[in-house]
């Protein structure tokens, strides 16, 4: 019985990090555009995940008011970022409301000036 009290006790006072919404929407946003070039079928079909959990966070942050921070993801260019989001707008309709209220007006326009590759 102790033991098992000691166990839950320590568990308390753990401290778990949480990825910040940004950073998983940007983190999903890659993995979507790695499946859309997959070849193979299972991979492929991957994008339909990932666009449901972007297009969830998308509209998360969006009723928070919150906006995209692309700081949490360094690693990662911003205008590499901001092409993704361009090429999400352009091929899921339901995403354009939410990619409006959770980028900035510059941003916003980078998205829908961006070439199409």
């Amino acid at each position: 019985m102790a033991d098992t009290l000691f166990h839950y006790v320590s568990l308390v006072y753990l401290s778990v990090p949480i990825l910040h919404s940004s950073v998983l929407l940007l983190t999903k946003l890659l993995s979507w555009e790695e499946a859309l070039q997959a070849t193979r079928v299972a991979r492929h079909m991957r994008t339909r995940i990932d666009y449901m959990d972007i297009h969830t966070i998308l509209q998360w942050l969006g009723d928070k008011k919150s906006h995209i921070d692309f700081s949490g993801l360094p690693e990662v260019p911003k205008a590499r970022l901001m092409g993704l989001l361009a090429k999400l707008y352009r091929a899921e309709k339901r995403s354009r409301p939410y990619l409006a209220s959770t980028l900035s007006p510059d941003e916003m326009r980078d998205v829908l000036l961006e070439d199409d590759v």
